[in-house]
């Protein structure tokens, strides 16, 4: 199909009264387009009052029209989609579907957009009940989901991510460094090791200072490794942010924090032993390094007496500092 049609099929392109040409508005610049008809049975070449190119004008098109599709199938009439931004291409990658009016439909994991009563209550739940989508079927809800994935485009910087940097900014203000190396399974096992036992408790004074969290530095590439537990209780004791551990980690991945799972067994078990398992968040050596910035003085957040300590904490008997790799409440999730 050439760009002519598609553009007609699209409706970006309406006859004139005369009859002699088409014309219509550009989809990408907004600016007027022309479709002159030569004549010759060949289909006419549309030309744009600014210069875009037709492949441009073509995905934009499309963009378009994929937008228009969810709009009605969600019943967002009263608040149109214009555009879609994901944050990886993996299973758990959090979407956003962006609206007219600045609003954000957020999904904590795009394979939830495949999940028909997922997908229905998370549009009536971001529009107050106000757009209630019919419950579609499992096929309808796969068709949503791929039509999601064209529509998504390049990121921007919203205040959530803004927001999920100050806290690892934050976060990272004051730590310790575990230097190591993943390049070697001695190494591996002996750094994964050293990070796991670290203990952390935003809640606890040392010295006249507050617990350190550690962060593991991979000499090899550079890269440095935080516990997602660290972060979390960070967030919400020292920060008070209540903020459930599935959101958090979607903050970060939209933030650009990638999530890493290091696991290891000991060298030479052939996997017959214990594996040392822990959820981290990978930051750019840069960050680490970056100067401290304000933190609040005191916990915002004291533990509660109902706090449970990691399970892998409980059986080895101790219960001072966070040693492992998931809070109660994570493990839960």
């Amino acid at each position: 199909m050439s760009a002519f049609d598609t553009l007609l099929a699209a409706g970006v392109l309406r006859e004139q009264a005369d009859r002699s040409d088409l014309v219509g508005t550009c989809p990408v610049c907004k600016g007027a387009i022309l479709a002159p008809i030569i004549g010759d049975g060949n289909p006419p070449r549309v030309l744009c009052a600014n210069g875009c190119a037709e492949d441009a004008m073509l995905a934009a098109a499309s963009s378009t029209g994929d937008a228009a599709w969810l709009t009605e199938k969600l019943d967002l009439a009263t608040d149109p989609i214009i555009r879609a931004e994901r944050w990886g291409r993996h299973l758990t990658a959090p979407i956003d579907l962006v609206c007219a009016s600045g609003r954000h439909i957020r999904f904590d994991e795009q394979r939830d957009l495949a999940r028909p009563q997922v997908l229905a209550s998370t549009v009536r739940s971001y529009t107050d009940g106000t757009c209630c989508p019919a419950l579609c079927s499992g096929a309808d809800a796969q068709e949503v989901l791929a039509v999601v994935l064209r529509l998504c485009a390049a990121l921007e910087i919203d205040e959530s991510i803004a927001e999920a940097s100050s806290w690892m900014a934050q976060f990272l203000s004051r730590h310790q460094v575990i230097s190591g190396t993943l390049a070697t399974p001695e190494g591996y096992w002996r750094a994964i090791g050293e990070l796991r036992s670290a203990n952390y408790d935003p809640t606890v004074m040392i010295g006249g200072g507050m617990s350190e969290p550690p962060v593991l530095a991979d000499t090899e590439t550079g890269l440095r490794y935080v516990r997602c537990a660290d972060v979390g209780l960070f967030v919400r004791r020292r920060l008070g942010v209540s903020v459930s551990p599935q959101r958090l980690r979607a903050e970060m991945k939209r933030a650009g924090y990638e999530f890493r799972e290091l696991q290891k067994w000991q060298p030479g078990t052939e996997r017959h032993g214990s594996a040392v398992k822990l959820h981290t968040y990978v930051v750019p050596s840069d960050e680490a390094e970056s100067p401290a910035i304000a933190v609040p003085p005191n916990p915002c957040v004291p533990p509660s007496t109902h706090t449970r300590a990691p399970a892998h904490t409980r059986r080895e008997g101790g219960t001072q500092g966070y040693r492992g790799t998931e809070t109660a409440d994570e493990v839960a999730a």
